[in-house]
């Protein structure tokens, strides 16, 4: 009984922890995609272009753990309590 709690306790963490990861890159992403568009208003059009890229990479990996990482551990977690 007690290692099954900890187990389910172990994967509800995973859960927490890939969740905010993929919030907060969202954030620091869409930051610097605000950021690339000042830039561009700004008339600096190859820093824009940097920090647009970077912005991109940032999202990608936001949706590369939210989708590989966050909903393996919600499917772990649904299969758990079966």
């Amino acid at each position: 009984m007690r290692d099954g709690i900890i187990e389910l306790l172990v994967e509800v963490g995973m859960l927490f922890l890939y969740g905010v990861a993929t919030t907060v890159l969202t954030v620091i992403g869409t930051l610097f995609e605000y950021r690339s568009y000042e830039f561009v208003s700004g008339g600096e059009t190859m820093l824009a272009l940097w920090i647009g890229g970077l912005g991109l990479v940032v999202l990608t990996l936001a949706y590369r753990i939210g989708r590989d990482k966050l909903v393996d551990a919600w499917i772990d977690l649904q299969a758990g309590q079966l």
